[in-house]
């Protein structure tokens, strides 16, 4: 190439690549080194957004992951106030950890994980991907996972130890039927403050996460206990599945199910059937539809004879 060296104008390039990236302090996600031995090992991206009550816990399941697979560990701002970056290495040796990441490198920077992990799960970021608001790291990472429908596990315990005492603290609870004040709804007795009993804050803004967190459930995060953390993960990494195989609607038993959820049809898409056959009576959440809408999933409801 008239005297020019491929190899060293790349290294050039590197250089000065690494050189402007250290001067805006941000660095680019690197991977992890190859496991010794196992050439089955997957990517597995953590991250850590806040609340300590579980840690010990938590550290030991990574710890148990990693002789497996090879973490990736991004710890939000949040958290390393709780756990100084010296401490999460000391903690994790050898795992790499990552704490910038541009926005428009995420999806790329996610396609190439089989799975993520959120076992320490704080109320601020869950709130914000249940509401779909991407203005930190954390919910950025895990709306895309979900988008790329990438297996995401996720542990609750902490949120709910958290509200559990505060639950516990409060000496009333909101009457059935009665709508919550953060539903937006009020009745007309609530509106001109007649016959309705003041209520601690406590109770309602607990239903709140709660229902953040169901929102979460819905749209495939999987909610597992701390101490079956790694357990469930290499589950998730290497589901125990049938060879997928074409299978017509002719071949397949009607599916009975009173309720069809977006679990069925994942399951369904990863053994390749593209058909659906339902009772008449079945139930089919909003959220099934739209995965069969985005993945071609034909359903075929049946007729009675």
């Amino acid at each position: 190439m008239n005297g020019i060296d491929p190899k060293r104008v790349r290294e050039l390039v590197e250089e000065e690549l690494e050189r402007q990236l250290s001067e805006l302090q941000l660095s680019l996600p690197t991977r992890s080194p190859p496991i010794p031995g196992d050439s089955n090992a997957k990517l597995v991206l953590v991250i850590l957004s806040g609340l300590d009550v579980l840690l010990d816990d938590v550290f030991a399941q990574l710890i148990l992951l990693s002789k497996q697979n090879r973490l990736t560990v991004v710890p939000t701002p949040d958290f390393l106030t709780i756990m100084p970056r010296s401490e999460l290495e000391q903690r994790l040796p050898g795992t790499d950890i990552i704490e910038n990441i541009r926005t428009n490198e995420v999806e790329s920077f996610i396609a190439r994980y089989n799975a993520v992990l959120i076992p320490l799960l704080s109320m601020n970021t869950l709130a914000k991907v249940a509401l779909g608001i991407v203005d930190e790291i954390a919910p950025i990472l895990i709306i895309t996972a979900l988008l790329q429908d990438k297996p995401v596990l996720a542990i609750k315990e902490g949120i709910e130890i958290f509200f559990n005492k505060r639950d516990s603290t409060s000496a009333s609870t909101p009457s059935i039927g009665e709508p919550p004040p953060w539903s937006g709804v009020r009745t007309a007795e609530a509106s001109l403050g007649v016959g309705v009993p003041h209520r601690p804050p406590a109770t309602h803004i607990s239903a709140l996460y709660r229902s953040y967190l169901r929102t979460l459930e819905q749209w495939g995060v999987r909610f597992v206990v701390p101490s079956a953390l790694a357990e469930e993960t290499q589950k998730a990494l290497n589901p125990k599945l049938p060879p997928p195989k074409p299978v017509s609607s002719t071949e397949r038993p009607p599916q009975r199910r009173q309720v069809i959820t977006r679990d069925d049809l994942y399951e369904l898409t990863r053994q390749g059937i593209s058909e659906l056959r339902i009772s008449p009576n079945a139930i089919i959440t909003d959220v099934a539809r739209e995965y069969a809408q985005d993945h071609s999933i034909r359903i075929i409801i049946e007729q009675k004879d």
